[in-house]
This record gives C-alpha cells, structure tokens and sequence, in this order.
C-alpha cells in the first residue's frame, strides 16, 4: 500500500490473527449507523480548549516561516482590506499592532456571551480557505478572511457540544473532505469525491463538477484560467446508491427548510427520480421530518443507515446558534441513546467545514500532482497547482455503547472516513459495497474509524447531557429564528472588539487541565504518557535513557513525551519520540540524545478493541516492552501494550 512504511507494516503484524475477526464481530453488532452533519465550525473554535486533545497547547504547532511565530501568532497590519463577506467592526488594528492571537469571544463579559451566539464571521470559499493555509504556512486567517475568525468558545458556552464529545469519542484529526465551502464538502460527504481531474469518477466536467462552490443551476462556471468547473448537474455514483444495490435499507431524514444542504438533489439521477417518484427519491429526497426520525430512534424502527439534514436555524451556520444547534444534537442524541435498540446503534455528529472560523493544523495531503488530488486552480488566472483537500480540521465525535468514555481518537481522518467504515460494517454484516469512485489515495491514506470503537465491551449506561433552552420560533411561520431574535436584540453590539494590543499568551490559549485515553494510531500534537502492565509508566526522569516509574495518579512532566512526525502521507506511521521539554530524543538503544540526527524512529499502532498501543523501534523492528520488574528492553515477538492518554497540564 502507497505510503504505508515497512515499519508500519512490522508494527501491525504484531496483531493477533484473531483481532481481525473480532473487529469483524464487532462490527456485526452494530444494526443501526446515524451520520448527522451540521454546518460550518472549525475544531479550534469549538474544542481549541478542551482538555486532552490537540488544542491551544499543541507541543508540535507550525512556525511560519514568514513570522518566524507560532501559527497561533496570526500576522495583521494597518492596511488590511476587507476581503471577505464578515463583518466590518473592528477589521483594522492599530499601527503598532502587528498580530492577532486566538480570543474567547465573549472576553468582555457581560451579556456577551449570549450576544456572540448570533456573531458573524468571514468567507467559507475555496479561494479565503486556500488563502488562509498559504502554501501551507497558514499564516492568514486574519489577513484574507477577517480578525473574527480567530474567535473561540469554552465549555461554558457550548456546554451540550463538550458533554456530548466527552462522554464518548471525539476525534482531533478530522478533517474537511476539500478546502472550501458546503457544496464540495457536503458531495464529499454523499459521494466521497468532487470529481477533480484525474478523479476516479471520471475527472472531466460532462460528468459534473469539479465542485468547487455552491451552484445549483445546470451550467459550468468559466474560471479565470480559462477552464469550467462546478458544472451542474453531477452524473456519477453515490453512497445512498451503493447502499441500495447492497440491499442496504437506508433513509435521509430532513424538514422542508433544509438550508439546501440536501445536495443529492445535485445529481440527475436524483432529479429523474424525483420526477418518476421511484424509490431513490423516496429514501433520499422526501421530506419525513426531523420529528420522523426522532420516533423511529426512540422505537428502535430506524433504517439500517440514516442521514439526517438540519434546519436552516438549527444548523449552526454563522449567524445561526450554537445552542439552537445543540438542542437539535441533544434531542437526536438523547432519541438514540433512549431508544430500544440503543445497544446496537451508532451515532456519528460531524460538520462539513469550517465556515470561515480558524484552525491551526492542515490535513497532510498527497504528493503534488497526484490525480483527483490537485488542479489547476481556476480562481487564478494561471491556474497554479493546487490541492483539493482535504482540509482544516471540524468538530467530529461518535456516539455509541462502543464509544462509550472512550476518550480521543487520532487518527487521520476525514468525510470520506464515514463512508469507508461503511464499507467495513457492510462486509462484516454480509452486505459488501465498495465505492469505486473515490480516489485511490483517500482510500489508502484516510482512516476507516474502525480503532475509535471497542468492541470488546458495550456500555450502554446513558451521561446526562446539559439542557438547554428550546429554539424560539416565529409563532406565524411556525419556523425556528433564534440566531433573528438575537440579532434584534442586540442589533449593531453583537459583533466583540477584536483585542488588539491587549493579549497575553498564556490567557489567549488557556486551556483545560486533565486527561483522554486515546485510540487509533498515533498522530503528533499532543503530550502523550503511556501505562504498562504491572503498574508502570514510561518515564524519562533519568534524562539518559528510558526508563519507567509505578504509575499513579499525577501526570509528571518526567512521564510526557511528544511525537515529531516523520512522514509525508496520513498514514506514513514514523515518528522521532522526545522528551517534554523535546530538548531530548530517544536513540535506538532507547538512551537519550539532543542531537535529533541521531534519534530513531518508531512507530506507534493501535492494536484496537482496548489492547493498547505497541512501539516499534525501526532500525531493528522490535517492540519496547516492560517486564513486571519494570525493566524496559527491546524485544522480537509479543509486544507491550501500552494504554495511552493525551495530556494537558
């Protein structure tokens, strides 16, 4: 497999044959799969906070090489111009402020934590998206979109996101399927690809695409290089499609508003359909409502697969709220979670981008050139190279009996990931598909979600999700309008003052204290500590070799280690593992070096279903293992598994 290292491959043959059939039992007790999708928030902006997870304390964030900073460190000048559709309060800094760093929103207090629930931001475009990642410095969020999109939320005023998150499995390595707005992300998501040149639905426009933007009308856009792209209406193959031709019983649950994000509609096989009322359109086009699939949660009645498609003011676009959001999650959440089949049920809540909002990491792409993967970017009028996707990371969590306190998933992941853990649930269940579709390097390189779950233990216990206040609705209408009702209220005071010239570090990336356990293989951005049998932790106290300590309950800087990625493809599983301080990495006699030339490389793989993680030294291919002594050698055969948790002091 492309990209994979043979080190990854040694580290994974420690599995035992039988985990594979576990996983495959595993999976065959999962009856019902929900994939719910909101709009447009940017991981950093919901959860940069929270504990045990990549956030505002990322040990491996990026410098740009244009400020020599943190990316956290987000360069603004005088002579910015507004170059996005957000808001214009505050754009300008003053002269002598040459940087913006990440804000709670509400910092002022007050009733600002109500009125920045309806706060507009910047641009969700491709060309503010590409703009921002610059070439991979990501250096201009505030420069090419607008100041706001550094804006955060705590848990205190999110709190049904974090409960939510928290009490099962969170995922900080989720990314947007395409570095732009709904459209592209929401066909990613219904079909795994937007057929860019050299796709494997075809890559040219008699097909539809490349989709690029929102556009419903029957044409092509001509781009500034001369080239056509969102054509419309799409002709290849969708999930919902494949599903069908496995006989896989599968529904789209929306209300009539649905904001549009409906995107099937883009197809013209569904539009036939719509027109001949045939069983495609049924399942993917008709308007059963929300309260539909709340029932058939609660009576255990829902289909084998469910899509669910929002309301316009439910689906937390900017201006719309977050807690109107959150009242929606809660009460699909709380409709599964007490529902009769609950034990046998899986719930998946993600976003389709991130509306502007910031984020400090980008997704690894493939190399350039790669077909399907970069194009000529027709936004520009010499049409330079550049990648689809995928993108910033998005909140994304996973609600089940499966997932139950299961802590932090790390694993590359992105939309096209919810489409390959259907694959493995179909094949398990012998009801295979495989989306032929989607790009040769997605597939290989994109996590299948399958090490979020453990299968080995169901807890079905329920966590008592915060409420949250019911959405207003025009009583006429009979339409949800909270994100109105705000702006009415607070009318031109919404927006915050951008604190220019007034932030200090350690408050503007102030985080949570605690801890996750982690699953899934191993990616850098986090203060890791990993437990052994026997009741020891790895621990680099000595400062020249590595060596352990009897575990317990305080989280010693000593028993930190930081990854630092080797690799230049998601699942390119090489990594240099250093102190917390990284002013030391570990050689492949296990001592400790401050030249990291001389530092091995390893990696660290998930052995899934609650085993743990192995460590493979790659110059020789054995395993860190730790006797009931606590000795630590390097051996062949059967590894330590280490439990893992990602830390934040």
């Amino acid at each position: 497999m492309r990209g994979v290292s043979a080190l990854l491959l040694a580290a994974a043959a420690v599995v035992p044959a039988f985990a594979a059939n576990q996983t495959n039992d595993g999976l065959k007790n999962i009856k019902h799969i929900v994939l719910f999708m909101q709009e447009n928030r940017a991981f950093d902006h919901y959860f940069g906070t929270m504990a045990g997870v990549r956030g505002f304390k990322d040990p491996n964030v990026h410098i740009s090489k244009n400020t020599g900073k943190s990316v956290f460190h987000q360069p603004v000048n005088e002579s910015m111009v507004k170059v996005s559709d957000g808001p214009d309060t505050d754009y300008k800094p003053p002269k002598n402020v040459t940087e913006l760093m990440p804000f709670h929103l509400p910092y002022q207090g007050g009733d600002y934590k109500e009125r920045v629930q309806c706060i507009l931001c910047g641009s969700n475009s491709w060309q503010a998206n590409h703009a921002a990642w610059n070439e991979g410095e990501i250096d201009r969020w505030a420069m090419n979109n607008t100041p706001y999109s550094l804006g955060y939320f705590q848990r205190d005023d999110i709190p049904v996101h974090f409960a939510l998150a928290e009490n099962f499995v969170v995922a900080d390595a989720y990314y947007e399927g395409q570095i732009a707005s709904t459209d592209p992300n929401r066909v990613t998501w219904f079909s795994t690809t937007i057929n860019a040149d050299g796709s494997a639905a075809g890559g040219n426009v008699s097909m539809g695409g490349t989709v690029l933007d929102n556009n419903r009308d029957p044409k092509c856009i001509e781009g500034k290089n001369g080239d056509e792209y969102s054509c419309r209406p799409l002709y290849w193959k969708t999930v919902p499609e494949y599903m069908s031709d496995a006989k896989i019983d599968w529904k789209l649950y929306q209300d009539f508003d649905n904001f549009g994000d409906n995107t099937l509609v883009e197809w013209r096989q569904y539009q036939l359909a719509a027109k001949n009322k045939t069983d495609l359109a049924k399942r993917g086009l008709s308007f059963s409502g929300i309260k539909s699939f709340l029932e058939d949660a609660k009576n255990g009645t829902l289909p084998e697969v469910s899509y669910i498609v929002g309301p316009q003011y439910l689906s937390e676009h900017a201006p719309y709220t977050p807690n109107d959001g959150a009242w929606l999650q809660r009460e699909v959440a709380n409709a599964v979670m007490n529902g009769k089949a609950w034990n046998s049920t899986v719930l998946m809540i993600s976003y389709d981008e991130t509306g502007g909002w910031a984020d400090h990491v980008m997704s690894p792409h493939a190399k350039r050139g790669t077909p399907g993967e970069w194009i000529k970017d027709p936004f520009t009028a010499d049409g330079k190279l550049a990648p689809t996707g995928p993108g910033f990371r998005l909140p994304f969590y996973i609600i089940s009996p499966f997932t139950r306190k299961g802590g932090v998933f790390t694993e590359p992941t992105s939309h096209e990931s919810q489409t390959l853990f259907l694959e493995e649930w179909a094949k398990a269940n012998g009801k295979p598909f495989h989306v032929s579709v989607m790009n040769k390097w997605r597939r290989e390189q994109l996590s299948n979600l399958v090490n979020a779950f453990d299968f080995s233990k169901i807890d079905t216990s329920i966590p008592n999700i915060p409420s949250v206040r019911t959405p207003s609705k025009d009583p006429i209408r009979d339409q949800y309008n909270g994100a109105f009702v705000c702006q009415l209220k607070y009318r031109n005071t919404i927006q915050p003052h951008v604190p220019y010239g007034k932030q200090k570090e350690e408050d503007a990336l102030k985080v949570e204290r605690g801890y996750k356990p982690v699953r899934g293989d191993l990616s850098e951005g986090r203060y890791l500590r990993f437990e052994a049998d026997h009741g020891h932790v790895l621990s680099w106290k000595d400062e020249n070799k590595l060596t352990t300590k009897k575990s317990d309950s305080k989280y010693d800087e000593d028993t930190l280690f930081v990854l630092s990625w080797l690799g230049s493809e998601p699942k390119d599983n090489r990594f240099n593992v250093a102190n917390m301080k990284r002013d030391k990495f570990f050689t492949s006699d296990l001592k400790l070096t401050s030249d990291r030339r001389s530092a091995a490389k390893f990696a660290l793989v998930d052995q899934g279903n609650g085993k743990g993680h192995s460590i493979v030294e790659e110059q020789s291919k054995k395993h860190v293992s730790v006797d009931k002594n606590g000795e630590i050698s390097l051996k062949d055969g059967d590894a330590t598994m280490f439990k893992t948790f990602s830390v934040t002091l």
